[in-house]
């Protein structure tokens, strides 16, 4: 009799043991939670990592973005310079050129494929007035379409990640002009989501209000974005360009400061924390840190683009 209580126990513990080691974006206690009640580290113009152009805003790719934990994704589709499709350009192709959104759909594809416990979001600037249809294109050319999950319009209650996951569907998506119920994973932004402002020069002047949609209210949309990197002059110019020079200290205290600020500005914490060069932090903090400390989960310091200079 006591061997079948034995027996019985261990039966137990190993039908049970999967759900309790299941880590969802590299934790457990993320599983259950709704995905409108998580933060997700973000890049901001995540393609743009051209070497040696002054406009670029990362040092380093989609690919390595993904490995270190990176988890949500602003990319800017423009017409392409010759044929159809989406071409991933900053302001202009003509100022930074980064190739044919398939490339980088492909790659974020092959990632969910190999990581089935990852939820990925990705927002679109339309920045070429592109239709629907034209992203669904690349999407299926990509093979990520299949990963895309629809909410119910208008829905700001969203699932937890687990329930994501258990369906296959690990990929929010969304755009700021030209969704259609063509496409209905292809959400419309400002429906969901409250940004803040984008423009700054100054780094002691971070805002935590809604900038867009206009008249939008945190009480009645689900989710925000908090923008957190900065521009300054070219030259003597008026053109604007990224600040790699002061990302250290950007993405240090500095955007912890401004995350905290911000989670008490609008009563909950916000779901994407979008920087330039994410790599940069000082003082211990960088966009890793600040985003697990906004879960509530534990934080492992790890270097961040080891792979791209060769240490791994």
């Amino acid at each position: 009799m006591r061997s079948f209580h034995i027996i019985t126990a261990l039966a137990t513990l190993f039908f049970i043991s999967p759900a309790l080691s299941q880590q969802c974006n590299g934790h457990s206690e993320l599983c259950s939670r709704p995905y409108h009640q998580i933060a997700f580290a973000g890049t901001h113009n995540s393609y743009s990592a051209v070497k040696g152009n002054p406009a670029a805003n990362q040092n380093f790719p989609i690919s390595t973005q993904l490995n270190d934990g990176i988890r949500s994704f602003m990319l800017d589709g423009h017409k392409p310079p010759v044929g159809s499709g989406v071409q991933l350009c900053h302001t202009s192709c003509l100022l930074e050129n980064a190739g044919n959104a398939v490339t980088v759909l492909k790659t974020i594809a092959d990632f969910l494929g190999a990581n089935p416990n990852e939820v990925i979001t990705i927002i679109w600037e339309n920045a070429g007035n592109l239709d629907a249809n034209t992203y669904n294109t690349a999407y299926q050319q990509a093979g990520l379409d299949k990963f895309a999950y629809t909410q119910p319009t208008g829905q700001q209650q969203w699932p937890s990640l687990s329930e994501l996951i258990s369906k296959g569907k690990t990929l929010i998506n969304f755009i700021d002009t030209g969704a259609s119920p063509s496409v209905p994973w292809l959400h419309d932004e400002f429906t969901y989501v409250i940004d803040t402002p984008f423009t700054t020069t100054d780094p002691n002047a971070w805002k935590c209000v809604v900038d867009r949609p206009q008249g939008g209210s945190p009480a009645n949309i689900g989710l925000y974005n908090i923008n957190h990197f900065l521009y300054g002059a070219l030259g003597n110019s008026n053109v604007e360009i990224p600040q790699p020079g002061s990302a250290s200290s950007t993405n240090g205290p500095n955007l912890e400061q401004h995350a905290q600020q911000c989670t008490k500005a609008f009563g909950r914490i916000p779901n994407y924390v979008s920087v330039d060069f994410y790599d940069q932090g000082s003082q211990g903090v960088n966009i890793i840190s600040v985003v697990a400390e906004l879960n509530n989960v534990t934080y492992t310091p790890k270097p961040l683009a080891l792979v791209m200079v060769g240490l791994l």
